[in-house]
């Protein structure tokens, strides 16, 4: 009975509390919170025991859902927020070559946002070494210590590095970003007490992607950069492979010996369009690497000789034109059977100049020991008179003494006849 009457109690309790009037916007909140809170008290005590089970569980739910939701969104944020964040934009490549090569990419702060290996090599020096979010001078720095590690750094090379524009930028800012790298492998340089040069090029787009897709490297093409060939020149050369339809690694390397002799030959006089011109010719004769070296060395020797520039051109010109390039080969070789020659008659002449002065020296030395044995005896016959002379002296002196005693013995002997 008496549950009932407090059931009933409640219930009142709770009808009454639904009818109070609900507050003004001028109620204070904590009224309003107190009135919620003994009206959801007030409900929970009427409901049966199973039925306020079933919804403290619902409730527990849906207290794990509004704690996990933010936890949830927080997670998928923080996932989801690099897809938000733009990636650094990329405004010039740093292109550093040893032999092996790599590629820095840098933004428009002089940091590196990514890199990348050139060749095989490069990529197993580099594999563990992570140059993002460096800076360009550090991440020089980092590369020249592996290679030096490596054992790469040697007198007889040169490090190349050559930068060019991939986005909207001026030429100061290559030229500033390219002399940070440069200074920066001077300096490490230097600390390792090395001795190596370090060559920076500036090159626009257009031609570092025609001669990477001709398979050249930066160090194949900077002697063309040095004599100073305009980008159109530049182009014009690297197409010749494309257009000859050769290999890359073929045209590599014949590449490398025409470049050689269109610096040699613009430093000797010719002019840039004529030295290009003639290395396209010869590239385009179709001639292997080491004919062409034989080429290169004809011209530069007529030319080392004091003929003209254009006169030894014409005369390959004329070789190429009438397909009797291959000539060079036998007047090379006769040229060096016939130096052969000349260095073994010299070798002859030396032999027998050297044996000539032998036997002079030889006639020399007996003349001289026959001077020495005659000045020798003539001493010693001196010696021998001066020592016989001497000998005599003394034994006529001891005659001389004894004779008057002789004399005095007598005189006596006489004296003493003559009393008796």
């Amino acid at each position: 009975m008496e549950n009932n009457f407090i059931d009933r109690e409640q219930q009142r309790l709770a009808e009454s509390l639904d009818k109070i009037i609900l507050p003004e916007a001028r109620t204070p909140v904590y009224k309003q919170m107190l009135k919620n809170a003994l009206i959801d008290q007030a409900r929970t005590l009427r409901q049966p025991s199973g039925f306020k089970a079933q919804r403290d569980k619902r409730y527990a739910l849906r207290l794990s859902i509004a704690f996990a939701l933010p936890i949830a969104a927080i997670l998928l944020l923080v996932a989801v927020w690099p897809l938000f964040i733009p990636a650094p934009q990329t405004y010039a490549h740093i292109v550093l070559e040893v032999n092996p090569a790599l590629k820095l990419r840098i933004d428009d702060s002089y940091n590196v946002t990514g890199f990348e290996a050139l060749d095989p090599k490069a990529g197993s020096i580099l594999d563990d070494l992570d140059l993002r979010n460096l800076s360009a001078q550090q991440a020089v720095t980092e590369i020249v210590d592996r290679f030096y590690r490596q054992g790469l750094l040697t007198p007889e090379r040169r490090m190349v590095l050559v930068i060019y524009p991939v986005a909207d930028v001026s030429q100061e800012f290559l030229a500033a970003a390219l002399d940070a790298a440069r200074t920066a492998a001077n300096r490490r340089i230097l600390e390792l007490n090395m001795k190596i040069a370090v060559s920076p090029f500036v090159m626009d787009t257009q031609s570092y992607e025609t001669a990477e897709q001709a398979g050249l490297r930066p160090s194949q093409y900077s002697r063309l950069l040095e004599a100073g060939l305009s980008p159109e020149m530049l182009a014009a050369l690297f197409k010749t492979g494309e257009e000859l339809k050769l290999d890359g690694e073929v045209f590599s390397a014949r590449f490398a010996v025409a470049a050689e002799l269109i610096a040699e030959l613009i430093e000797a006089g010719l002019s840039k369009k004529e030295a290009a011109d003639l290395a396209r010719e010869l590239l385009a004769a179709g001639v292997g690497t080491d004919l062409l070296k034989d080429a290169a060395e004809n011209i530069l020797d007529r030319v080392d000789d004091g003929e003209n520039p254009k006169q030894a051109i014409k005369n390959i010109r004329r070789l190429i034109s009438s397909g009797r390039l291959h000539e060079l080969k036998s007047e090379d070789d006769e040229d060096d059977e016939n130096k052969r020659d000349d260095e073994e008659d010299d070798d002859e002449e030396d032999r027998d100049d050297d044996k000539n002065g032998k036997d002079e020296n030889e006639e020399n030395d007996n003349e001289d020991d026959k001077e020495n044995d005659n000045e020798n005896d003539n001493e010693n016959d001196n010696e021998n008179d001066n020592e016989n002379d001497n000998e005599n002296d003394e034994d006529d002196n001891g005659r001389e003494d004894e004779r008057p005693g002789e004399k005095n013995d007598e005189t006596e002997e006489t004296d003493e006849s003559g009393k008796y």
